[in-house]
């Protein structure tokens, strides 16, 4: 998975002993699944399908990102029915 908090995230504070870098994804915590799914393509193949797990306020925003050169956009929730992944099949 790949780091997806926010620089100003609430949960960074009980997170101080993990590495920053492994758990900050820029400003809106989106930077590094954006790199991920501009480069998906380069990796799949037609039909091939990319899972990405990802914090719970980021969902519509991966959604949109995704929509534009991938189908089958499904979200999973986690054990408290957050949605936290997204498989998406790529076109």
């Amino acid at each position: 998975n790949p780091p997806y908090l926010a620089e100003n995230d609430s949960h960074l504070e009980s997170l101080k002993y993990e590495p920053i870098e492994a758990m900050v994804s820029g400003k809106d915590g989106l930077d590094d699944i954006r790199e991920i799914i501009q480069n998906a393509p380069k990796y799949l193949n037609q039909g091939g399908y990319l899972l990405l797990e990802h914090s719970d306020r980021h969902q519509k925003e991966i959604v949109e990102l995704l929509k534009h050169s991938f189908v089958n956009i499904l979200t999973y929730q986690d054990l408290n029915g957050l949605d936290r992944a997204i498989l998406a099949q790529y076109l």
